[in-house]
């Protein structure tokens, strides 16, 4: 796909060529969580997922909560079966082993020291795309206690 814009005032044409390709993601166990494939769902997206109870399957919905933490995101469903009751939680993340933080909020931090960036722009970014993050605090306590 190609869009072409044109910009009287400054005589110059502008090309942008937008590229959508294809590729299969291996659906192994990744045992790196650095170099695990990572995307970013919408929550309305999300949620058609836990349309039924995921542990005796009745198609009576659920009640569903979603909270964030950080860049996480946590579903918690209760079955509103009556012969089933049970309460589900989903987390959207592994945990770094050993610990309770959730790993994409340590790899954002991780990449943005890594990779020289600010914080700070990092976090402004993902607010424009409507994506959670972390709060600058979190950054400065998984740089001081994990990264040093």
């Amino acid at each position: 796909m190609q869009l072409i814009l044109y910009f009287p005032n400054t005589y110059t044409l502008t090309t942008f060529i937008f590229f959508s390709f294809t590729c299969s993601i291996p659906l192994h166990n990744h045992h790196n969580l650095r170099t695990e494939p990572k995307h970013k769902v919408f929550l309305s997206k999300l949620l058609l997922l836990f349309q039924f109870c995921h542990i005796c399957h009745s198609e009576i919905k659920p009640t569903v909560t979603a909270t964030q933490n950080g860049t996480e995101v946590v579903i918690k469903t209760a079955c509103n079966n009556p012969s089933c009751g049970k309460d589900n939680t989903w987390n959207s993340q592994p945990l770094l082993p050993g610990t309770r933080i959730a790993a994409g909020n340590f790899l954002l931090c991780m990449a943005t020291l890594f990779a020289g960036g600010s914080f700070t722009k990092v976090a402004q970014i993902l607010q424009h795309m409507g994506l959670s993050c972390i709060s600058l605090n979190t950054f400065f306590t998984h740089q001081w206690v994990s990264l040093l």
